[in-house]
This record gives structure tokens, sequence and C-alpha cells, in this order.
């Protein structure tokens, strides 16, 4: 199976790079473009929304063509998951396209999104049970809950990554690269395929992606890679229902999934809305600490291999600790190398130190007012 999964991944390298020039070309026209502003956006001049488009049409073409070559029997079942994969795809892409014209509204995103999930479940997209050692865990009616659980937070997790040049583009490229080795070595050959002609035409965009970037993934892109990685770890992973294989995919996304949970905290503990911008994100927070756009895709390339390699061993040696391992060691590595989630780790410990403090001390007769005041820094500068 080495020669259709590296046609899959030459194929779609080549055909994305052949696609960008013109797709760039296309979306000036329509005004396909990412405008800089003054809050959030971290470039100066409108660049070009194009990338999930031609990550799509690569990926897609090529998939298909290798796998109509393969000599492997598909199943009804794989039949009807494959179609539904493709249609939920398209669907997240088109949601993605709406998104980067016209900038939709969270809720009318998040619908869109749901639609492309339930796609995907009503194909077969789900699992039933998780086993830890001899532990047997059923999930019953809330199976589904999961799976939505599960795809909804893949999507937005990449989704928020994307704002500096070539980050949701290399955590794709590895994630997609680790999971397929995972997928050759658990025997799932069609999904490899599926997997490394996504690798190869992000990779294709990388050259265009790559700082300073002449053209972006947009929502259309970033999603469709959470939403394509979703997917493939249900049918590869989360369907063996053994934990090291279940965490697998987790230690994968580590990093879109730290910088989410980030925010979650960051802005829920300040009193302010999930949905609200700002600019905490891991980019923003490199890019203030002085690194260049370059080494800030560097250390996100190392963590994210990091975490990539903690995953493949877990399921190469059948323990799933080398996955919570590696997972734990980024986190350790942005929290006290103080590349990020510094604040947000500060946040957190104070809150539990209130909470503890409150549970354990005792309230004075006299005491009426135990109102308490606390302050640290989020952005900004010190001055």
């Amino acid at each position: 199976m080495i020669l259709p999964a590296t046609l899959a991944l030459l194929a779609s390298l080549a055909l994305a790079l052949l696609l960008m020039p013109l797709a760039g070309r296309l979306a000036v026209r329509v005004r396909l473009v990412d405008t800089p502003d003054d809050t959030r956006k971290l470039h100066r001049k409108p660049i070009p929304l194009v990338g999930g488009i031609v990550v799509f049409l690569s990926s897609s073409i090529v998939s298909a063509a290798v796998i109509a070559m393969m000599d492997v029997p598909l199943r009804s079942s794989d039949q009807t998951e494959l179609v539904a994969l493709l249609i939920a795809s398209l669907a997240i892409l088109l949601v993605g396209i709406a998104d980067d014209r016209f900038n939709l509204r969270g809720r009318q995103k998040l619908f869109g999104q749901i639609v492309a999930v339930t796609i995907l479940i009503v194909g077969g997209f789900q699992f039933d049970q998780i086993r830890i050692s001899v532990l047997v865990i059923p999930f019953g009616v809330f199976s589904i809950l999961i799976v939505y659980l599960w795809c909804l937070l893949a999507i937005n997790s990449v989704n928020l990554l994307d704002g500096a040049d070539g980050f949701a583009s290399t955590v794709g490229i590895i994630t997609a690269l680790s999971l397929a080795a995972m997928s050759l070595y658990l025997g799932y050959y069609v999904d490899a395929v599926l997997l490394l002609a996504l690798a190869g035409s992000l990779l294709g965009f990388l050259r265009f992606n790559f700082p300073p970037a002449r053209a972006y993934l947009g929502d259309a892109g970033s999603m469709l890679i959470g939403l394509v990685v979703a997917a493939i770890s249900i049918r590869c992973a989360f369907k063996q229902a053994v934990a090291y294989a279940a965490f697998a995919p987790v230690a994968l996304l580590a990093i879109p999934l730290i910088d989410t949970a980030a925010a979650v905290i960051r802005r829920r503990f300040t009193g302010r809305s999930i949905y609200a911008e700002d600019r905490g994100h891991l980019h923003h927070v490199m890019a203030r600490s002085g690194l260049s756009p370059r080494a800030s895709l560097v250390w996100v390339a190392a963590l994210c291999s990091m975490s990539a390699m903690g995953a493949a061993l877990s399921v190469f040696t059948n323990q799933v600790e080398y996955a919570l391992a590696s997972v734990a060691m980024v986190l350790g590595v942005m929290i006290f190398g103080k590349v990020f989630a510094v604040t947000e780790f500060n946040l957190v410990t104070r809150r539990i130190r209130e909470m503890l403090r409150s549970f354990f001390s005792l309230r004075s007769r006299d005491v009426t007012d135990t109102a308490t005041h606390s302050s640290i820094r989020l952005q900004g500068q010190h001055d």
C-alpha cells in the first residue's frame, strides 16, 4: 500500500500547486479576500481566502482517483461513510466560503457546522463504547452527542488557531501525516489515502501560506481540516473502542485544543462571552513576545510534532500513557517556558486557591462583607 499512499501525497501536492495561482486571481475578482483591521488581524494588506477551496478540490480529486485504482474491496458501510464525508466536507466548505465572504454570525456558522456533522452521523460516523483496561464504558444514547461534541470541538479549535501565516496549515499537515501513519498501522488503507491527499494539498498550499503569506486558508479551509481529521479519527481510532486509540486523536489536536481551552478560560473567568474576540490566541501571544512569524511557526511545528509523536507511540505500543504524557509535555513547555497560556494558568490557580480558602476558612459572625478584588494583566503593554 506504499505506492498508492505515496501517489496520493505527491499528486495532491502537485495539483494544489497548479490550482493556487488561478484560485488566487479568481478570489480577488469576487472579493473573497481577508481585509486587515486594527484589532485582531496581523497582516497589512488584503489576502485571498482560497486555501480551503484548493485543498478540497485537490484532495477530493486525488483521493477518488487513487481509491479507484486500489485493489481494496470496500464494504457498503465504507462506501456510505466515504460519500457522507464528501458531502459533509462540501457542506462545511460552503459554510466557510459564506463566512469568508459575508462574515456570518457565530450562531449561523455553528448551525452550518451542525448540519455537516449531522451528515457524518447519518452516514455512519458513530462509536458505542470505550475500553480502559478491563473496564468497558458504553455510551448508549450519548454516543451521538459525543460525536457532535468531538467534531464541533475539532472544527472550531483548528478554526480559532488559524490566525497567523502557516499555523493551521502546518498543524493540519503534521496531524494528517501522523493519523495516516496510524491508519496504515491499523490497516485502514483507504483512510490513509484520504489523509495523505489532505496532507499533500496542504503542503502545496503552504508554499503560498508560508510567512509572509500570499494566500489564506480562510474559515473554509480551517474548518475543513478539523472536520476531516475528526471524521477519520472516528473511523480509525474511536471505533477501536480502546483508550490508547481514543486518546491519540486528542493528542494530535493538542495545540488547537489548548488554544481553544485557554480562550474559554480567559473569557469566562473575566466575565465575557466565550464568543468574544480578543488578541489572546497563541499567534497573538507569540507576536507580542517578539517572535517573528517564521520563528512562531517553528515553535508551533515543534510542539505539534511532540504531541503527534506521543499519539503515534500510543497506537504503535498500545499504551495510552504516551498520548497523555505528550499533551502534558506540550502544556508544560507552553506554560513554564512562558510561551503561551501563562495568564490562563494563573487565572485557574488563583480561582482554585480562592475556592480552597473559602472552603476551609471559618466565617466570623461579625463579618458581612466577603468581597475580594484581584487583578491580572491579560493583554496590552505593562505601562
